[in-house]
């Protein structure tokens, strides 16, 4: 009863984060739809400006305002990019820390519905892996995955270490 409580009452943390993430999450989804509509607004307007006006300047004029609209434009659609890529690392970090709850939530089924020692160590083992091994924060696109024995592997393990 104590672990069961125990193993619950840590699922409830991992509950907690995931929500959180989901909740900001949601607030750079908005930012990045609001930032791409301003881009793109100004990316119009620019262009339909040039098009109005453009005729009328020199070369050199011309120049100026194509290099300073292009600066511009540029700015914005970094901004756009840098609050999507805030946006998916916190929905990543959401789905990361949901998994970890699920684990955590369904561990004493797997445990339950087994008989035998090593296959309850394997289960131990494995969601102890998922809930404590290394994940990919999601701010970093080019993050390998970090290494996790398979759960024929750890069973075979066992079994041999045991028999």
């Amino acid at each position: 009863m104590a672990q069961e409580s125990g193993v619950s009452q840590h699922a409830v943390h991992f509950k907690g984060e995931a929500d959180r993430h989901e909740a900001t999450a949601k607030q750079w989804l908005s930012a990045t739809i609001w930032l791409a509509a301003v881009t793109l607004a100004f990316a119009i307007a620019f262009f339909v400006l040039y098009f109005t006006i453009g005729s009328t300047l020199t070369a050199t004029q011309n120049l100026q305002l194509a290099i300073s609209k292009v600066i511009i434009i540029f700015i914005l659609l970094s901004a756009t990019f840098w609050v999507g890529r805030t946006y998916r690392a916190h929905r990543h970090n959401a789905v990361v820390n949901r998994h970890r709850q699920n684990a955590l939530t369904t561990f004493r089924t797997f445990v339950e519905a087994t008989g035998d020692e090593p296959t309850k160590n394997a289960v131990l083992l494995q969601a102890t892996q998922c809930i404590f091994s290394p994940q990919q924060t999601g701010y970093v696109s080019s993050e390998s995955e970090p290494g996790i024995p398979q759960v024929l592997e750890i069973v075979r393990t066992l079994g041999k270490s045991s028999g």
